[in-house]
């Protein structure tokens, strides 16, 4: 009964010192804005939208040699993205780092998959990191859709970008060229 009375007292302590004040201490992370005066990256983040943006219409037409080169494009794209013009947290400035990163790996493996198939699976992580991408550093140009086929990958689902409500589906392409729905969008306003 004694450890019981004692196990309660010290989470109490606990909760009330060290986790309250943690959260007390916490900061909250705000999103990542562009520095006064500063085009230049959202016209990189605009080039790389657009090169992601060609890559998507190369999979709705089923064209293997077009991917590639668009999907080439893209990878270049992304890597002119400079960073260091943001001006925010730190963990969000190396977050958008990060995700550019893993979007310009899953880029690659759409190079290196074999067939049409095979590169649109790399496609979906591609399409779901860009949107987080300019969801965090709160892309200002065009508004940009999020759209979803509930049927792709046997009926997983998946999501890709758009620059129109219109859907042309690039996981089924003719097959199945107007399966999906808009399931998000996201346009910052300018300050």
């Amino acid at each position: 009964m004694l450890l019981l009375v004692l196990a309660a007292t010290a989470a109490f302590f606990f909760w009330n010192f060290v986790v309250e004040k943690k959260e007390e201490t916490t900061e909250k992370l705000q999103p990542v804005a562009i520095a006064s005066g500063v085009t230049g990256f959202e016209a990189q983040v605009a080039n790389s939208l657009a090169a992601y943006l060609a890559m998507k219409d190369a999979f709705v037409k089923s064209d293997t040699a077009i991917v590639n080169q668009s999907a080439a494009a893209f990878g270049h794209s992304l890597h002119s993205l400079d960073f260091n013009q943001l001006q925010t947290d730190s963990s969000l400035v190396k977050l958008a780092g990060e995700l550019n990163q893993e979007i310009v790996v899953a880029a690659g493996l759409i190079l290196s998959a074999g067939n049409i198939e095979a590169k649109r699976a790399p496609f979906e992580t591609v399409s779901n990191k860009m949107f987080d991408l300019l969801r965090i550093v709160q892309y200002k140009g065009s508004k940009v859709y999020q759209q979803y086929c509930p049927m792709a990958f046997d009926d997983k689902g998946a999501t890709w970008l758009s620059a129109d409500t219109e859907i042309m589906n690039p996981y089924f392409g003719k097959k199945m060229l107007h399966c999906g729905e808009i399931q998000d969008s996201l346009r910052f306003a300018n300050p």
